[in-house]
């Protein structure tokens, strides 16, 4: 015997919510694509068409000289795409290893400072950390910073 399977209708408020719902995640990943598009337009952008108009999401005047200028000395690539992997490395198991020995201590409970200690690392890490970045040159750039978003403050002086 054929097993038919029933589906259940969905209400007008349900399609519309649905309906909302993807649209509104289709905008913000749109959003969320537009900085890669603008890499990647200025990276085949002509020099001079950005010096004077900046950069566009679609380029002015079509040109490969960046690509050009970047393979024509390999070594240089090599050895940037070394030290990015060799920084990342470090910085990964230097707070791979800071946290563990945390832990161990933490994990202690006759720890004396048990709650300050902890206190500290979760508010260090936790998504409404607070990190000022002040350059004295020209206008002071002061950023707040959290996982998902990033709010710049130009202050002219």
């Amino acid at each position: 015997m054929l097993k038919m399977k029933y589906r259940k209708k969905r209400g007008y408020d349900r399609v519309l919510f649905s309906f909302l719902s993807h649209l509104v995640l289709a905008v913000l990943s749109g959003i969320c694509l537009i900085p890669f598009w603008l890499v990647i337009s200025g990276s085949v952008s002509d020099q001079q068409s950005i010096q004077l108009n900046g950069y566009q999401l679609i380029p002015r005047q079509f040109s490969l000289d960046a690509y050009r200028m970047l393979f024509k000395i390999p070594e240089e690539l090599i050895r940037a795409y070394g030290v990015t992997i060799l920084v990342t490395a470090a910085g990964t198991g230097l707070g791979l290893l800071v946290t563990s020995m945390a832990s161990y201590v933490l994990a202690n409970k006759d720890f004396r400072y048990r709650f300050q200690v902890s206190f500290f690392f979760y508010f260090t890490s936790s998504s409404t950390s607070l990190t000022l970045a002040i350059t004295c040159q020209g206008p002071i750039a002061i950023t707040f910073s959290s996982l998902s978003q990033f709010a710049f403050l130009y202050i002219r002086s």
